[in-house]
């Protein structure tokens, strides 16, 4: 999901208490994290190194969302993303791919693969369909509403044969 996963690495960063939207993060344009080096590309000022974690969502920042990652631990990003719907079917008209936060959980107690998958990249995979979700679940203060194709089905005479009510 690139970028998009950002907004589940906030949700638990905040919910977590292990940021707030004004803790200050060093960019300095890269991050090593053991071997693995994390270029930035979307820092707006190349000689501006502190960026608070409002902004760094607000510019899309890959070497702040990779500490906060990183912060959040394995655990947290495996349950946050969870809580999101990521590897937990989605009821839908249609056949959907599960989202996967990682192959294995495993593959998160590997710092750069921690690191990664806190920015959107490593192992993470989303239809989107998922992350409409994600999106829909802030919109609505965290409700994740079930997605459905069809609100109505009525016959030529006006008879309605289905409604499709909202669930949660």
């Amino acid at each position: 999901p690139g970028s998009t996963f950002k907004t589940v690495t906030l949700t638990g960063a905040l919910e977590s208490g292990i940021a707030t939207l004004d803790k200050v993060y060093r960019d300095e344009g890269a991050l090593t994290v053991d071997s693995r080096v994390i270029i930035e590309q979307n820092r707006p000022d190349p000689n501006r190194v502190s960026y608070t974690l409002e902004e760094g969502y607000g510019y899309s920042l890959n070497v702040v969302f990779a500490q906060v990652g990183l912060a959040l631990g394995a655990d947290d990003v495996w349950r946050y993303a969870e809580r999101f719907g990521f590897g937990v079917e989605i009821p839908f008209d249609l056949p959907v791919t599960r989202g996967q936060v990682a192959s294995s959980r495993e593959f998160l107690d590997s710092a750069p693969a921690l690191a990664d998958t806190g920015f959107g990249q490593g192992e993470l995979l989303a239809t989107p369909l998922q992350m409409a979700l994600v999106a829909a679940a802030i919109a609505n203060d965290g409700a994740i509403m079930q997605p459905y194709l069809v609100q109505r089905i009525v016959t030529r005479e006006g008879d309605v044969r289905r409604v499709t009510e909202p669930r949660v």
